[in-house]
C-alpha cells in the first residue's frame, strides 16, 4: 500500500486498499507476477493476480498503524507501535479474506484460534 500511495498510484488511503475486478483484462494483459498488499478484493480481481502469477496479502492494521505505515515520518522513530489484538468481526473478514485465497496476516486472537472448529 506505501509503494501503490508514493507512486501517485492511489490518491489516499484511508481504510486501505481494495482490488476490483473491474480492469482484470489489464492483469492478464500485463502477464507478469506481481504481489500487492491491500485491505480487500473481489474474488475476480484475486483470480486474475493469481491466474498471471502473482500474489495477494492482507495484514491486519488499526488506523494508527496503517498512518504509520504510509507516513512513517510523522511519527516518533524511537517508539515502536504495537497491533492489537483485532476484535471478533476483523477476524471474520480476515478469514474470508483467506477463503477468497489471499494470506492474510493478524495477531494471535486465542478466543478465536484455540476455539475454531466450534465457531
Amino acid at each position: 500500500m506505501k509503494a501503490l500511495f508514493e507512486a501517485g498510484v492511489v490518491s489516499k488511503v484511508s481504510h486501505g486498499v481494495k482490488l476490483l475486478g473491474k480492469g482484470f483484462e489489464k492483469f492478464q494483459q500485463l502477464n507478469t507476477p506481481i504481489t500487492i498488499e491491500i485491505s480487500d478484493a473481489s474474488k475476480v480481481a484475486v483470480d486474475a493476480v493469481k491466474a498471471a502469477g502473482g500474489s495477494l496479502k492482507a495484514e491486519y492494521r488499526t488506523p494508527l498503524i496503517l498512518r504509520n505505515h504510509l507516513k512513517p515520518h510523522k511519527f516518533d522513530e524511537h517508539k515502536e507501535l504495537k497491533t492489537p489484538m483485532p476484535p471478533n468481526k476483523q477476524i471474520k473478514k480476515l478469514e474470508r479474506l483467506k477463503a477468497k485465497g489471499i494470506e492474510v496476516s493478524y495477531p494471535d486472537a486465542p478466543w478465536f484460534t484455540d476455539n475454531f472448529e466450534a465457531i
